[in-house]
């Protein structure tokens, strides 16, 4: 290693020592020419740690990225996804596999049930998450009873038909469902539970792919610094915590549902941006050209820091809400994932519960940052 060898380091020789220099954490002797502690992975001058990554065969992931990526487009034409980190930890990830696997299983069982036209859906309904306490427009009532399995459309048409001659046609809709059963209704109650429920169901093949694919990405490495029995726990916490923004921002708004895991999901990208901001991820954009171009595939391959990447995705919900553009999707839900998910990153960091040896706090701070999370010798054991 160039600038000189710790003390004791195996092969090759060790420069002369006179105790001069002296790793400020672990405060073994070190080589007079020394600018880093191997054994604790920091240079010795500022305490900052030193980068480390999983290699990766950049062509290899190339290449397969673009197979994946060539029939996808036929359904995608436009998009830009993560496929790769090079960040390491000492964990296999095998609760976010388990959570990857529940969700895509959760969530296949629900959609069947949608899509039969099944009445078991009046009172699955109730496993997504409802809010807003607004009036509901009559449109959006009407469209619910044709378009879906949630409520019961024949008891809706007999009892509209009941109050059509003692209110006005303006007022009909909205008596009418409130005069109906929980069942009967188009629209769910909310219910504690659906806070995590929630996080399990997604509204088709293409929303759950999209979700478990960021989860992989994101929800290993932070699984693989933190470990399987706090990965689970932090990951329904932090759904949880996401659903409770999307609530109370859409408190005013008209009732709706909101499924999918996307909150936890960048509850956990919140998490990946404490542990892991400088560490590169791997992406791939692509547009699948129309008639005129024969229908040719532009692709690229390239890589951005964590943090770049984490704040690209954000942006959009930035500028959703602040230009309240109305797009479907739950834009509070990720910005508060996002910010519980920081908050939940920095209790991890100073608890000591997590470490990846590129944090932030050590990054900006270097040794005045171990008061708070340690010092890098005292993690050693942990990261083997």
């Amino acid at each position: 290693m160039a600038g000189g060898a710790a003390a004791g380091e195996p092969g090759g020789q060790a420069a002369p020592s006179t105790g001069k220099v002296v790793c400020p954490s672990c405060q073994r002797k070190l080589a007079d020419d020394a600018r880093v502690c191997v054994g604790c992975g920091i240079y010795v001058g500022s305490g900052r740690p030193i980068l480390t990554a999983r290699g990766v065969d950049e062509d290899i992931l190339y290449e397969r990225s673009r197979k994946v990526v060539s029939p996808i487009s036929w359904l995608i034409p436009l998009g830009i996804y993560p496929v790769y980190s090079e960040a390491m930890g000492r964990h296999r990830p095998y609760a976010t596999w388990a959570i990857t696997a529940v969700t895509i299983a959760v969530s296949i069982w629900f959609l069947a049930y949608q899509l039969s036209g099944s009445t078991k859906m009046r009172s699955m309904k109730n496993l997504m998450l409802w809010g807003g306490q607004a009036e509901p427009e009559a449109g959006r009532i009407r469209l619910l009873y044709e378009y879906t399995n949630y409520g019961d459309r024949e008891a809706f048409l007999a009892k509209r038909e009941e109050l059509s001659a003692t209110m006005p046609e303006s007022k009909l809709d909205q008596v009418a469902l409130k005069e109906l059963g929980p069942e009967e209704q188009c629209f769910g109650q909310y219910r504690h539970s659906q806070l995590i429920t929630h996080a399990f169901l997604h509204g088709g093949i293409l929303h759950l792919a999209g979700n478990m694919l960021f989860l992989l990405i994101f929800g290993s490495r932070v699984n693989s610094a933190i470990g399987n029995i706090l990965t689970p726990i932090l990951y329904i916490v932090l759904a949880m915590a996401a659903a409770l923004t999307q609530l109370v921002m859409s408190s005013g708004q008209p009732p709706g549902a909101m499924l999918g895991a996307s909150g936890a999901v960048m509850g956990m990208a919140g998490v990946y941006l404490l542990l892991f901001p400088i560490h590169r991820i791997y992406l791939t954009a692509w547009f699948r050209w129309g008639l005129v171009a024969g229908f040719h595939l532009s692709f690229k391959f390239f890589a951005w820091r964590g943090f770049w990447v984490v704040l690209f995705y954000i942006f959009f919900d930035v500028v959703a809400v602040s230009l309240a553009v109305k797009t479907g999707t739950a834009h509070w839900a990720h910005i508060g994932g996002l910010l519980w998910g920081i908050a939940a990153g920095l209790v991890l960091l100073v608890s000591r519960a997590a470490y990846s040896g590129s944090d932030v706090l050590s990054l900006l701070l270097g040794r005045y940052a171990w008061g708070l999370i340690g010092r890098p010798h005292s993690h050693q054991k942990d990261m083997t």
